[in-house]
Order: C-alpha cells, then structure tokens, then sequence
C-alpha cells in the first residue's frame, strides 16, 4: 500500500450495465486550469524528443481538487513555474506548467543500483503537480464488460498522464478508443462459492477478430480473458485496430497470464505484434478473484504517439505493488523502446 507521504488513486464501486462492449474514453471533471500568465511561453531553443524523457502519474490524487502529478527522473531537476507539455490520451497535448512539489512513496518505485536495495523497500521520490492551461481531459476505467456487474473495481485504470519539458519539440499524439469484451466466471454475491449455481459464466457476444485470431482466443477453453480493442483516431495516424488480449488459466496458484497484441486484417488471420519472450506476465490470483477471475496485473496502452513517422505506444502494468510504464514502438512486431525509471505506487496491493 502507498504510504501517507504520497497520493494514491481512489477506485468508484461498480454499478450494474449492459454486458455490451463499452467505449471507456470520456471526459471527467478537468483539472485545475491556470491563468494564462502563469503558463510561461516555449523556450527560444528546442531539441528532439526522447521517450526517456516522459514522467507520469495520475490525472487524480486522493483529494480531485488537488489535480495531477508526476513522477520521474527528469521532475528532479524542474523547479516551480517550468515550462512543460502534459499529454493524455484523451485529451492529447496541453501547455502546462510545474507546480507544488512534494514527497511520494512506494515500496521499489525507483530504479536503483544499490547492491543491497530491495524490491520491497519503502522510496520516496520527488513529485510535481501540474497547472495546466488548459482543462485537462483524462480517460476512465477500462470496464468489465459482461463481468461489471459482479466486479468490485471498474476495471483496469486508463486515467494516467505524462509530462515532458517544453526545451523538447513534442510528438504528434494519436487518439485511442477503447472497447472491452470479457470471457470470464463470476460468483453471485447473493451465494457462498459452493452453492448450487453461484458461479455465473459472463460472456460478451462475439467479435469478427474472433475467426481471425482463431489459435489466441478459439483455444482458450475454459480460460477466463479480456480483449480489448484499440482504434486509432485516423485524422492522426493511419493505422489497422489492435487488438490487446489478457488470458489466463483457471487456476488460485497460477501467477503468471498471457498477453497478445494483434493487428486485425481486412482479409486474412490477424497477425501478433508480440514476442514470444513478452507473452507471459506476472498476474496476482489474489486481484484475479475480485474481478471474475479476469487477468489484473498486464499492460494496457495508455498513451499513443508517431515519433520519426513511427508509431509509439505507452503501456502501463500493475504488478507488485506498483504501476509501471512501458514505451514501445509498433511496426511489424512491438519493440521494447525503454522503461519510465520512476514507477507508481499501486493502490490495489
């Protein structure tokens, strides 16, 4: 769990719905929106982008009028009133600059050389909030589809944003839309497990990708799983949908889950962007049982963008305590770019 230091992410309790795929990007409240003088202008120079040099952090602290954060090894180093670009998913790329900073812990949020660290070990790492000039636009939980109703959070969080100094000329921002179907078992909460008829089987309706990607979900039997589908705005990168898929075997001991990312094909089987060597991810059985068995723990894109005419995708995965953020190029596969050394800390272990 975070500690009093830091911020954490609140979940909502989930209310029933249609079991009907849902698109998740909408606007909530806007965060705090700063005079215009307080903003300050772009620097007179400029150099290329890094991934390296994104924070991240949540949209919402424990208290919404408090507004975002970030974390990073770059935030080190900004001062109050820097001038900064802040990017969401639904919102894309807003003017912003650095605020209040204050302390943030979490067991192993920071990457660190030290021999004798541990990955449990309590960190602390400098903050900062963020003052847009601009409201703010953040996208919701992903959804449980057929499974909300019985889910005690509103699926996997999507409410992440990402920060970089305005000295870097920024990348052109790709829009994502997302739509959730599920696979899975549910426990009437009316039953003990062992009563006649308390596990329910959820199922959303089929999908077309469904004949294409035959091996990925066909096979999967019994298995509980989320495919998540991921457009692309096409006024900003001409790109075929993706397809994200989280499997995992019914099973209490089983600690690890199956990730895919597949392109869908006008004609044709989908293809699988993923390696073999990322196809398998730690997931905690322990989360998997407050959401129907479903996988908890694996990436989900939370950010798109085009740097050097290539697509980009930020991930974020929720294991061992802490939250995090992945940077990958999409092409013909998905190759790994680098990983966000400064983690969030999970508010759901």
């Amino acid at each position: 769990m975070l500690a009093s230091c830091g911020p954490r992410a609140t979940s909502e309790p989930s209310t029933p719905a249609s079991p009907e795929p849902q698109a998740v990007v909408k606007a909530p409240a806007p965060a705090p929106v700063a005079a215009a003088s307080i903003v300050p202008a772009d620097p007179a120079e400029q150099v290329g982008f890094e991934p390296s040099a994104l924070a991240f952090g949540r949209c919402r602290q424990d208290d919404a009028e408090e507004g975002p954060f970030v974390v990073g090894s770059a935030v080190e180093s900004w001062g109050e009133g820097e001038a900064l670009w802040v990017m969401t998913n639904a919102g894309g790329l807003v003017r912003a600059a650095a605020g209040k900073s204050f302390e943030y812990c979490g067991p192993g949020i920071a990457q660190t050389s030290a021999a004798s660290s541990s990955e449990g070990e309590e960190t602390c790492v400098k903050a900062v909030t963020l003052v847009t000039e601009a409201p703010l636009r953040c996208d919701e939980p992903l959804g449980n589809g057929a499974a909300k109703p019985y889910t005690v959070d509103p699926g996997p969080p999507l409410d992440f944003v990402f920060a970089f100094h305005r000295r870097y000329t920024p990348p052109t921002p790709v829009r994502m839309s997302f739509a959730v179907r599920v696979h899975a078992v549910c426990q009437d909460p009316a039953k003990d497990f062992d009563e006649p008829g308390a596990m329910i089987p959820v199922a959303d309706p089929p999908a077309p990708i469904d004949a294409q990607s035959e091996k990925q979900i066909a096979g999967l039997g019994k298995q509980r799983w989320r495919a998540v589908r991921v457009d692309f705005d096409k006024n900003e990168a001409n790109e075929a949908p993706l397809h994200v898929l989280h499997a995992v075997e019914h099973g209490r001991k089983l600690k690890a889950a199956r990730w895919s990312v597949l392109r869908e094909q006008a004609d044709g089987p989908a293809t699988e962007l993923a390696a073999k060597a990322d196809r398998s991810w730690p997931d905690s059985f322990l989360l998997r049982d407050h959401q129907c068995g479903l996988p908890f723990s694996l990436p989900l894109p939370a950010l798109a963008f085009t740097l050097g005419q290539k697509l980009h995708w930020v991930t974020v995965e929720d294991a061992k305590a802490k939250i995090v953020a992945r940077v990958w190029e999409v092409g013909e596969s998905l190759r790994r770019v680098t990983v966000l050394p400064v983690a969030l800390s999970s508010p759901k272990w």
